[in-house]
């Protein structure tokens, strides 16, 4: 899943046509990689506000690319994105407090909802994993699994919120990064 924001943020354009090219490149970069650095951080908040997952997780299916000069052109882009292995679109539910109880595993996935019971299911792989029988005998087993954090990434309420993120503190971030290489400039020249 990627999130894909293109607006023109009319402040910051004016902004930007006031100052040379190279300011304005290197502002331009600077304000991008800052603010999809901070919209990853509010996504890893906005998915474990909804779903009961531990920051270590979530962060480990974020990933941002970073915004470069593209074939000299004044292109700035950046990315923020969640990829999941090759096939795998769900995680187990040991990541959602699993616990073992006498009816089976124990599991809480929505950060509101309550607890609910996999019946017959049971904690194998050293404590790694969530297993249930296919059937009355001792195998097969499969595991148990939920969505996994792309598609977390991808639901209505945790995009809004992102997207409301970034409308609000991306015109800050390019303000304070023009003021800065505008200052720098004019103590250095450079």
């Amino acid at each position: 899943m990627q999130l894909s924001i293109k607006t023109n943020f009319l402040t910051v354009q004016k902004a930007l046509d006031r100052l040379s090219d190279d300011i304005a490149l290197r502002a331009s970069v600077s304000a991008t990689n800052k603010t999809v650095a901070q919209a990853k951080t509010a996504m890893s908040k906005a998915i474990r506000a909804e779903f009961n997952l531990s920051a270590a997780k979530v962060a480990e299916k974020l990933f941002i690319t970073k915004a470069t000069f593209k074939g000299g052109r004044f292109q700035v882009e950046a990315s923020l994105l969640s990829e999941s292995k090759a096939g795998r679109r769900s995680v187990n539910v040991i990541n959602f407090q699993a616990n073992q109880t006498a009816g089976g595993v124990s599991i809480k996935v929505k950060r509101g909802g309550g607890r609910k019971v996999v019946k017959g299911a049971f904690i194998g792989n050293k404590g790694r994993t969530v297993f249930i029988r296919e059937g009355t005998a001792r195998l097969p087993i499969r595991p148990v699994q939920v969505i996994d954090v792309p598609q977390m990434f991808n639901t209505r309420k945790v995009n809004a919120a992102v997207i409301a993120f970034i409308k609000a503190k991306a015109p800050e971030i390019f303000d304070r990064e023009i003021k800065f290489y505008v200052d720098r400039f004019n103590r250095s020249g450079k």
